[in-house]
């Protein structure tokens, strides 16, 4: 049964905050983003059944503890001219009085006080405490706050650091806050009204709030209590503060503030969730742009590759002019060597058409084909580095836009692994790159294009062959069943020589263009789509992070109508209902 909901619609909107909960909890786990918020996500949801809790939290020497003495009419907390509270205490209702150490810096006292019966206190260390872990121990129990006291005092009344943990409460907890104004008895009552107006007007300048300001002088109250004087209570404010904290805290008014504390806390958790995903968006945005720029530098290097092997080409193309050009002075120079067609004066004619017009070819041809691989080689190591470059200093660059450390997230976590792979893979790749067996590669399917051995691409294969050729037109021309000598047939062979030996040559050049132009096409499109598999991996996470978040930001819409929706609900089942007579201060203590 709990602890203060009976009514049955009271006890169903327990349960659809509790389901709603469930949702926000799931959603921020498999986000994976908001380590922090899943665990203030279970610690509300561990709340949802526990005691009413008023949590009493102020600077040090603010005079927390003994207000909570005070107000309780008991010595609960431990008080004095220095600091003294250096734990956490939880106060609770019990028959037996007895104090258990829960943890180094948080205590449980149970006292026999019938005004903690139905709630739970819960005095903290001073939120400005110069020991660190003081202030951790009272930013953890806050979340689970039904109820914030804030104690601030007369003689330092709203001072920057309360302003700051000030926005905590209000902005990221979200909890309903009841300013306590100590000391009041040291100033006169127009500075108190004075100083009661000041805070209000800074807490709606600074937080958006119109609170709860109540004076309070718990020394007099305290003395007066003592001696027996509930007359001059009134006086001190403390009537006041036990109306609000002990009488109005009825189990509609506790319902109230537990559902609206833990869906506001949801609504803040889920605020946050929306911004971390907003943030991961905004990376992949960046991250967007900067694949954009490396896609586009990646078509415009394929696109001027292609361009830059013509210019290669074109000092082979030299070469076969020059080759055409050297074999018609050949025969305008030898064709006479034909008149008597002997074996002798063939194998002369052979030697002298390698001597004056083949030999040298292949170094040529070779000196140029080794100088647009190794070209083509170098300018694949330099799109690998530049590539690199783009993921070790733009990608991996664009972190967060934090000043301290982000938190280990999964899709932080995801993004280093696969950009560590993708580094590795790439200096791997460029240490293993050796532009040599690249040209010997592309100059061997050239050869296989064009039916010759790896051999080589001149002596003893093109030279010979264009050689032999040459002389073999020559011989079948003249050497006519006329066997003519005159010099009308030598002339007409001569010509039908050359155009013959022009046809062949073009022939042969076409083919090695074409072959040689072809193989450097695949090998300039075998490095890209090479570099662009080495990161494939994180353009796949890209997109699948693209999906995830646009699915994430769907679910958070959803949640957070649904929580809208709660809310409505909860002030509607919770409306203030004709209340009881009201109570004297001291009865029931």
């Amino acid at each position: 049964m709990h602890p203060f909901l009976v009514k049955t619609e009271h006890v169903e909107a327990l349960e659809e905050t509790r389901s709603l909960l469930l949702r926000l909890k799931r959603l921020t786990t498999e986000i994976g983003e908001n380590p922090r918020e899943a665990d203030e996500v279970a610690a509300l949801l561990s709340h949802l059944d526990d005691m009413f809790l008023v949590v009493i939290v102020g600077e040090v020497k603010s005079g927390k503890s003994f207000l909570v003495n005070t107000l309780l009419r008991a010595e609960v907390c431990d008080v004095g001219p220095t600091p003294v509270t250096d734990r956490v205490t939880i106060l609770k209702h019990g028959n037996e009085e007895e104090t258990v150490e829960r943890e180094e810096w948080v205590r449980e006292r149970t006292v026999r006080s019938e005004r903690l019966r139905g709630l739970c206190m819960v005095d903290t260390p001073g939120t400005n405490s110069i020991v660190r872990r003081h202030e951790e121990i009272t930013h953890r129990f806050l979340p689970q706050a039904d109820l914030v006291l804030f104690v601030t005092s007369c003689d330092r009344p709203y001072t920057e650091s309360e302003n700051q943990f000030l926005h905590l409460i209000s902005e990221r907890w979200r909890r309903k806050i009841v300013f306590v104004l100590s000391k009041t008895d040291i100033k006169e009552p127009e500075e108190v009204a004075e100083i009661r107006e000041y805070v209000r007007n800074c807490c709606r300048e600074q937080l958006g709030l119109d609170p709860v300001v109540l004076p309070v002088a718990a020394k007099p109250a305290r003395a007066a209590l003592d001696e027996g004087r509930e007359e001059d209570l009134e006086g001190t404010g403390l009537p006041a503060l036990e109306e609000y904290v002990l009488l109005r805290l009825d189990d509609r008014e506790k319902t109230r503030l537990r559902l609206f504390g833990l869906l506001d806390g949801a609504r803040s958790v889920l605020k946050r969730v929306r911004e971390s995903v907003g943030d991961v968006t905004v990376r992949l945005e960046r991250d967007h742009r900067i694949l954009a720029e490396l896609e586009q530098e990646r078509e415009e290097k394929r696109r001027d590759l292609k361009n830059a092997r013509h210019m290669h080409l074109a000092r082979l193309a030299r070469e076969f002019t020059d080759l055409r050009e050297k074999g018609e002075k050949f025969l305008d120079k030898r064709h006479r060597m034909f008149r008597l067609p002997t074996v002798k004066r063939r194998k002369r004619v052979e030697e002298a058409f390698r001597k004056e017009v083949v030999d040298g070819l292949d170094e040529r041809i070779a000196q140029a084909l080794s100088e647009a691989v190794t070209w083509l080689g170098e300018e694949t190591l330099r799109f690998y580095h530049y590539a690199l470059e783009v993921f070790t200093r733009k990608i991996r660059g664009n972190g967060p836009d934090r000043t301290e450390a982000p938190p280990a997230t999964q899709f932080e976590t995801e993004r280093e692994r696969i950009l560590d792979g993708i580094r590795g893979r790439f200096v791997e790749s460029i240490e293993r790159l050796d532009p040599r067996a690249h040209s010997r590669d592309i100059l061997d399917a050239a050869r296989r294009g064009m039916g010759l051995s790896a051999a080589g691409l001149g002596a003893g294969v093109l030279s010979a062959a264009v050689a032999t050729a040459l002389v073999n037109l020559w011989w079948s021309a003249i050497a006519l069943p006329f066997l003519a000598v005159s010099l009308v047939a030598l002339g007409m062979a001569k010509g039908r020589a050359r155009r013959n030996w022009a046809k062949r040559v073009s022939a042969q050049e076409r083919m090695f263009h074409q072959e040689l132009s072809t193989e450097l096409s695949r090998g300039i499109d075998a490095t890209i789509d090479d570099i662009v598999r080495i990161y494939e991996p994180f353009l796949g996470f890209y997109r699948a992070e693209v999906a995830r978040m646009n699915e994430e930001q769907c679910r958070i819409d959803l949640l957070e109508a649904d929580l809208d929706a709660a809310r409505d609900q909860v002030e509607l089942v919770t409306r203030a209902e004709s209340r009881p007579p009201r109570r004297k201060a001291g009865e029931n203590a």
